[in-house]
């Protein structure tokens, strides 16, 4: 199977099947273990219908909407007060959060090769359950794809950035990252090897702070939640993903490899490694990000790209035993 993309019409039928495939199959029947922020969105979901908006009781001011994930909410409130059935609106959301990911990652990776590295444990735990960051990252994923096509397609792209953050407020840290990434490609460095340091210092810079500040700065927000080291993944778990960065990172400098998604991968996964061993839950942003990390596969050497996806799969079939026992 090629590594590249294939006709148009390919990633649009792929991104389809797998919507479908993500809303149709029970995943927490299979797994045998209750979503818990499905569960809060019912409470919620219900709450709404019957106290009305003066449920979600919100300051006025940018910072307060932000904290609040104002968007989430109120696409929320309105799919509730019109009578929108509960289930109908967890199937919605988690069928265009599949759609858009794979349609971007079909768009850029062979549709195949897309499609069988997104049916894992991460991505279906992410589009079944974890609804809002899902679909903020989806809103991203639209921004990232008009941002690099003109002037007049980046005021959507700033758009869909700023609506992003008010679904989501980890949001503002990937779009941080993104950010660092695109100036990485542009920028006139000496070498490959150059922009590779710094994004891997980025990375690590980014992951100390995180570990260090994030309680407070949430706190700061007045933000609801909080980070429970018992959620952190253990070494075992997120090692795969550390190694597979620093594999990236060795092969990247033979092929002089210059592009803001190896970058962006680059950095997320060595962001998310350092702060899991910190014991700093972060692995949600590398769950949103797995779209962006497979499409760096195409811009590697063929043969190492083989051996990675093969790595990838090896490692998903071992998820997925574990994740149904």
């Amino acid at each position: 199977m090629p590594l590249g993309k294939g006709k148009a019409i390919f990633p649009f039928l792929i991104a389809l099947i797998y919507g479908i495939l993500i809303v149709s199959v029970p995943w927490e029947e299979l797994r045998g273990v209750p979503y818990p922020d499905i569960e809060n969105y019912e409470v919620r979901y219900a709450a709404v219908k019957n106290y009305g908006l003066s449920y979600f009781k919100i300051d006025s001011g940018v910072l307060n909407y932000l904290s609040a994930e104002y968007l989430w909410y109120f696409l929320l409130a309105s799919s509730s007060l019109s009578g929108l059935d509960f289930d109908l609106f967890v199937t919605l959301c988690s069928f265009s959060a599949a759609f858009i990911s794979t349609f971007w990652l079909s768009s850029r990776l062979h549709a195949g090769w897309a499609f069988v590295l997104l049916i894992n444990p991460i991505s279906i735990d992410l589009f079944s359950s974890q609804l809002r960051s899902a679909l903020a990252f989806g809103l991203v994923l639209f921004a990232i794809s008009f941002h690099r096509k003109g002037l007049l397609r980046r005021g959507w792209a700033y758009s869909f950035f700023v609506a992003a953050c008010f679904v989501h407020t980890s949001m503002l840290l990937v779009i941080f990252v993104y950010g660092i990434s695109i100036l990485l490609e542009r920028r006139g460095f000496k070498s490959t090897e150059t922009r590779l340091l710094l994004s891997i210092g980025v990375g690590v810079f980014l992951a100390a702070a995180y570990a260090l500040l994030a309680n407070s700065v949430l706190g700061a927000l007045g933000d609801r939640r909080s980070l429970d080291a018992d959620e952190a993944r253990s070494f075992a778990y997120i090692g795969f993903w550390l190694l597979l960065g620093i594999a990236l990172s060795i092969r990247s400098t033979v092929f002089a490899l210059n592009n803001w998604r190896f970058y962006y991968g680059v950095l997320v996964l060595f962001f998310v490694g350092v702060t899991e061993l910190f014991a700093v839950p972060s692995f949600r942003i590398l769950a949103m990000s797995l779209p962006i990390i497979f499409s760096v596969f195409p811009l590697i050497n063929r043969q190492d790209a083989r051996f990675v996806i093969f790595s990838v799969l090896s490692y998903q079939a071992i998820l997925f035993y574990y994740w149904v026992n």
